[in-house]
C-alpha cells in the first residue's frame, strides 16, 4: 500500500503506529469499488462511560460503535463486513469531548470494517507491506476488484 493512504501517531511510551485516516479509507473504498457500488451504516452499541465531575467539570467520554459496510455487485448480490470500534477521551469541555469521542468511534468502527475487505483497504500495515508497493499498488487492486465486481455471463 502506498504511504500516501497513512499516517502515523506516537503513542504510549513513544511508540510509533501507522494507520490509515478515515477520509483515505473511504477514497480506498470508492476507487476499489466505485462510490456508487458502497455504502455504510453505524450503529452505536453503547455509551460506556459518560462521567462529568461538577465540581472540576472534568469528563471521561466513551463511546463503542458497530459498522456495517455493504458492496453491490453489478448484477445486484450485495455482500457486507461489519465491525466494531470504540474511542475514550478525557477533557473539561463536555460537548465537544463528546462530539469528538462520538466521531472517533464511528471512524474507528468504519475503518475496521473496510480492513476487512482486504490489503487494498488496508488490512496490512506493517514496513514489510507499505513499502512493497510492486505487490501491492492500489491500481493493480483496483483492477482486480472491478473485475470482481463485473457479472458473469
Amino acid at each position: 500500500m502506498s504511504t500516501k493512504y497513512t499516517s502515523t501517531r506516537t503513542g504510549n511510551a513513544g511508540k510509533t503506529f501507522l494507520y490509515i485516516p478515515v477520509r483515505c479509507a473511504i477514497e480506498l473504498m470508492n476507487m476499489t469499488f466505485g462510490h456508487e457500488n458502497w455504502s455504510n451504516e453505524i450503529n452505536t452499541i453503547e455509551n460506556y462511560m459518560d462521567e462529568e465531575d461538577p465540581d472540576t467539570g472534568y469528563c471521561r467520554i466513551g463511546y463503542r460503535m458497530k459498522c456495517k459496510v455493504m458492496v453491490t455487485k453489478s448484477d445486484g448480490t450485495t455482500f457486507f463486513h461489519e465491525n466494531v470500534g470504540g474511542a475514550y477521551n478525557t477533557g473539561y469541555d463536555y460537548g465537544s469531548i463528546t462530539t469528538n469521542t462520538y466521531k472517533a468511534a464511528a471512524s474507528d468502527a468504519l475503518k475496521r470494517a473496510i480492513s476487512l475487505f482486504g490489503i487494498a483497504t488496508g488490512s496490512m500495515l506493517d514496513d514489510e507491506h507499505l513499502n512493497d508497493t510492486d505487490n501491492h499498488d492500489i491500481t493493480k487492486k483496483r483492477k482486480h476488484e472491478k473485475t470482481f465486481l463485473k457479472t458473469k455471463k
